[in-house]
């Protein structure tokens, strides 16, 4: 995973705590509409990973995922608590942004 600041003229690493850098070939990344700094990231292999500062650090969310391997992710606009999760096993949600509850 890489992020830019300055409109893609340079690009930094920003993947502590992501245990698989395969990531989903289609909508694999997601930005909460309430935080630029949340994010969710789709992997093949180890499930879904949130990020709540912008990409510094990562921790897996894949809680109920019947495969670990993540095809796209889609977040509810209306209710971006709601996150949806399709893979090899079918789609899956959480109603509460990838947290126990």
């Amino acid at each position: 995973m890489l992020r830019s600041r300055d409109g893609g003229a340079t690009f930094t690493a920003v993947n502590s705590g992501l245990t698989s850098l395969r990531m989903s070939r289609g909508n694999g990344v997601v930005i909460d509409p309430r935080s630029s700094n949340t994010l969710f990231v789709g992997t093949e292999g180890a499930g879904v990973f949130k990020s709540t500062d912008g990409g510094q650090s990562w921790r897996a969310v894949s809680q109920g995922l019947a495969n670990l391997t993540v095809f796209g992710l889609a977040i509810d606009p209306s209710n971006p608590d709601v996150l949806y999760a399709g893979g090899g096993s079918g789609v899956f949600t959480t109603v509460t942004a990838g947290e126990p509850r």
